[in-house]
């Protein structure tokens, strides 16, 4: 990772940014597809019949699919905000329950993944696992396998 300072410690989701701007821009440019279709049905009033009809189903069916695609992308994206807040406490937790245990935080090469696996496992195998799990670059699913005491999570949304 680079290094943070001043310079660059802001972030900025690009995913997020890219979906609200194309979809802003879907919205304007059906606005102005609208008016268009307005002008053109008040100059051309003999086919005022199929204009009226065209203009009332495409604002209709397509300003409302735009509304709904931009609440479900911000509905999947608070999602990911909040996973990764879990995620965050999680390893802090964790870290924390193996300070307790040793007077040392957790190893640093240990990924978020397989912190969130180590949760699970009880106090009895936890230091064990965890040194395992560097050693051998154990996955979240190796981890879960090897547990054999297992902590329960009802915290976890």
């Amino acid at each position: 990772m680079k290094e943070q300072n001043n310079a660059n410690h802001m972030r900025i989701d690009r995913g997020w940014t890219v979906a609200a701007i194309i979809l802003l821009g879907w919205t304007v440019s059906i606005l102005i597809g609208l008016g268009s279709l307005i002008k053109n049905y008040i100059l051309n009033m003999n086919n005022a019949e199929y204009a009226g009809m065209f203009i009332e189903n495409f604002a209709t069916f397509l300003l409302p699919l735009s509304a709904i695609m931009f609440v479900w992308i911000g509905f999947l994206k608070l999602r990911a905000y909040a996973k990764k807040l879990q995620d965050r406490i999680i390893k802090q937790e964790e870290n924390f329950r193996h300070f307790v245990m040793t007077g040392k935080q957790l190893n640093p090469s240990l990924s978020i993944s397989q912190i969130v696996a180590l949760r699970f496992a009880g106090d009895n195998e936890f230091l064990a696992l965890s040194e395992k799990a560097v050693q051998e670059n154990l996955t979240n699913k190796e981890i879960k396998v090897l547990i054999t005491n297992w902590k329960a999570d009802y915290n976890r949304v």
